[in-house]
């Protein structure tokens, strides 16, 4: 008798997920092949069409992105392994560090977005008041870009630093 799957299939996937991260732990790389047994994805047989293995994988990346935001109420953080075709539960120290490299490299691209757009304007077009405006919005956003980029903070100053020892 075949096994009863839950609908939507991503859902018996998390469980499949959280039941593997019980059993191993932090470090647990989940394959490609599993991952497509949990979600009931069969692998098709015969040639494929590019069209075909293309709404194929866009499938399987709706499905990730679905199975990645019902993983966070678990606390499980996925990345995909380089080592092996598939993705591995990252410990609570990588989780950090990946979750702030993705975001920050978005917010980095949209400030070089809006950086972008704000100096390809016409500035003949301009009035005096609209050209005031887009300096001080692009010294807006070279100021966010510059503290964003900065790598380390002083907040005491070196000599500050030694008064405060000696003190």
């Amino acid at each position: 008798m075949e096994e009863v799957k839950k609908h939507p299939a991503y859902v018996e996937a998390v469980e499949q997920i959280v039941k593997r991260f019980h059993i191993g732990g932090y470090g647990v790389i989940i394959t490609d092949s599993e991952f497509d047994a949990f979600m009931s994805i069969k692998e098709p047989s015969g040639n494929l069409s590019i069209v075909q293995w293309k709404s194929i994988e866009m499938e399987r990346l709706q499905r990730y992105k679905a199975i990645e935001v019902l993983l966070e109420d678990h606390n499980i953080c996925m990345i995909r392994s380089k080592a092996v075709p598939g993705f591995e539960i990252l410990p609570p120290k990588e989780q950090i560090k990946t979750a702030y490299d993705r975001r920050m490299a978005k917010v980095r691209r949209e400030l070089n977005k809006a950086a972008s757009a704000l100096s390809n304007v016409n500035h003949e077009l301009l009035t005096m008041e609209e050209e005031s405006d887009r300096q001080s919005k692009m010294i807006r956003a070279a100021f966010i870009k510059g503290a964003i980029n900065k790598r380390k903070i002083e907040i005491v100053r070196p000599e500050e630093r030694k008064a405060i020892a000696q003190g």
